[in-house]
């Protein structure tokens, strides 16, 4: 569907830049490199701590490590065109843009639903991770000193899909949107009646971290200035001061001293 068939009632609510919004660039490097590191440790325990084919030689050595780089490669082409064919069994147009060496499958000047978008953006994560698991566990098997080959595949279809994942949480948040994906930038469209409500629970959400930001720092420079009786001292001391000034509300009383209350009204009565 085009934008221009959107119904009059949506707008453009915002525009998540995933090259240059900072938030999305360090979920993208940091959770991709923390995946691909962590992968590659766990795969030093399947291989018994050897690392990349430590039992090959010669002319049989440059054929893996050739096999790994066009394996990279052929990763990228692979989880694009499955983005692509997605698209297209979903009836929605898709085409590829260029950038840098590789290929984009991008919905460019296409506005979807979040269903679809979530097909969309899964899909290679999905079709790639089910057929490499069983070949790596495969060739562990049957043909071990080739394990690295598509290990290091998986590695990469684990650790490059975050930004498909950092996508579908940013969206998600968004009831009936809808999404059009150009590859760098993602354009959310939500009906014009809801704006006020995300931006007033945005601005909560960013207030309330704020506060938090704040109040960290003047616990910090209470500490830098606290008195030579120690830092654990101080605290206990800030504490005690909350305290006096905000002091806790009379405790109910207990059953004994209901009992007295009453005794004393008989002797009263008496």
């Amino acid at each position: 569907m085009k934008r221009e068939d959107l119904n009059e009632k949506y707008g453009l609510y915002k525009t998540i830049d995933l090259t240059k919004d900072t938030r999305v660039n360090i979920f993208c490097k940091a959770g991709g490199g923390f995946i691909f590191f962590t992968l590659l440790i766990i795969g030093f325990f399947i291989d018994n701590f050897n690392f990349l084919f430590p039992f090959s030689e010669g002319y049989t050595l440059f054929i893996q490590y050739g096999s790994v780089i066009l394996g990279f490669v052929l990763y990228a082409f692979i989880h694009e065109l499955i983005h692509y064919l997605t698209a297209k069994a979903m009836h929605i147009k898709a085409h590829f843009i260029r950038d840098g060496l590789f290929p984009f499958a991008t919905i460019k000047e296409e506005v979807i639903t979040k269903k679809q978008y979530f097909t969309f953006a899964l899909m290679p994560f999905i079709i790639l991770t089910t057929l490499l698991i069983p070949t790596v566990i495969l060739i562990k098997i049957f043909a071990s000193s080739w394990f690295w080959l598509p290990y290091i595949i998986l590695m990469q279809n684990m650790a490059t899909s975050i930004g498909d994942f950092v996508a579908i949480f940013y969206v998600n948040k968004y009831k009936d949107v809808y999404i059009e994906d150009d590859d760098i930038e993602l354009l959310v469209f939500i009906p014009i009646d809801n704006f006020k409500e995300y931006h007033d629970k945005e601005q909560a959400y960013y207030e309330k971290k704020w506060l938090k930001k704040q109040r960290k720092k003047e616990r910090k420079k209470q500490l830098r200035n606290a008195p030579k009786m120690g830092k654990k001292l101080y605290e206990d001391s800030l504490k005690e001061k909350q305290n006096q000034e905000n002091p806790a509300p009379n405790p109910t009383p207990t059953i004994s001293e209901d009992n007295e209350d009453i005794d004393d009204l008989k002797k009263l009565d008496m």
